[in-house]
């Protein structure tokens, strides 16, 4: 039987966020707000070491069309928004969006103010995606104007789905700039991915297993011309408001979360810490935070 499959950008994403989530390191304090007219508001105190750096999100939700969002970082001088379009059409998703974030790696996006279209549909058997990209890039003598084309497309079939991504730079010259594939296999309790990046010079095979209600876990494989990497990671819900999570690698680098919820007050605390792992010394605390979400 043929299902939707994930988009591109989706392959391999169920370790990513086994891997990344709930370890930001970081000393946050954050408070969230939610009105009946649809708007959530989020505002964010992260304490630097020299300084205090304020953030706040708002997001208005309209279930006939989508959502608006808008985002200011007082760190880092972001000032975008971006208005996503899910209800227009079944299977088909817009996006448009516009401002200025430095904390980017898309150079036309963190360089200069700058303006991205992206649309995406997905119907039975095949899910693409179409995204431009409009900014200033910064020359050695002058500013040009420049555009990245993003183009993604993904088969699938009973769990497997095959895609593949390329990303074109339109300036003076039309160059293709990247271009990767990824094949997924999927089933109820089990993800299984191998991904490209960087033109297919580094391959990352990646697997996530639900042991159990209350019990995760998934490896990755990192592979390019230098080195071979290998990374784990676990999650366990000991109750609805505890939750652990491990991760480590061969390189050294070890990391744990500690997240527990309260829901009088709503109230969420996180502790992360990283320690550096080498021979059979003892660990060094690398980085440690402390987060506090108030509110829903």
């Amino acid at each position: 039987m043929a299902t939707n499959p994930p988009f591109f950008g989706s392959i391999g994403k169920g370790f990513k966020d086994l891997w990344k989530k709930k370890f930001d390191f970081k000393n946050v304090v954050k408070h969230v707000s939610k009105t009946s007219e649809g708007v959530t508001i989020t505002t964010t105190g992260t304490l630097e070491p020299d300084h205090i750096v304020g953030n706040a999100v708002v997001k208005y939700t309209d279930k006939s069309w989508g959502e608006v969002e808008s985002e200011i970082d007082s760190g880092s001088g972001k000032l975008y928004g971006k208005s996503t379009f899910s209800k227009l059409a079944d299977g088909t998703k817009v996006v448009l969006g516009g401002g200025f974030d430095p904390s980017s790696s898309d150079k036309l996006v963190k360089e200069s103010w700058s303006f991205k279209g992206e649309v995406e549909h997905t119907r039975e058997a095949v899910s693409g995606g179409l995204s431009l990209t409009v900014g200033e890039e910064k020359r050695e003598k002058e500013t040009a104007v420049a555009s990245n084309v993003t183009a993604h497309a993904t088969i699938g079939y009973e769990g497997l789905s095959v895609g593949g991504q390329f990303q074109f730079k339109i300036d003076q010259t039309q160059s293709l700039q990247d271009y990767n594939i990824g094949i997924q296999w999927e089933k109820p309790t089990f993800v299984g991915a191998l991904l490209t990046e960087k033109q297919g010079e580094v391959v990352k095979a990646s697997y996530l297993h639900k042991a159990s209600k209350d019990y995760t876990v998934g490896g990755e494989v990192v592979l390019d011309d230098t080195k071979k990497v290998l990374n784990f990671a676990a999650e366990f819900n000991q109750s609805p408001s505890v939750t652990y999570k491990f991760r480590g690698s061969n390189t050294g680098d070890v990391a744990a979360a500690l997240e527990q919820r309260l829901s009088n007050p709503q109230v969420s605390l996180l502790y992360s810490a990283s320690f550096k792992v080498k021979g059979y010394g003892n660990p060094k605390v690398d980085k440690f935070g402390l987060g506090i979400t108030l509110g829903e």
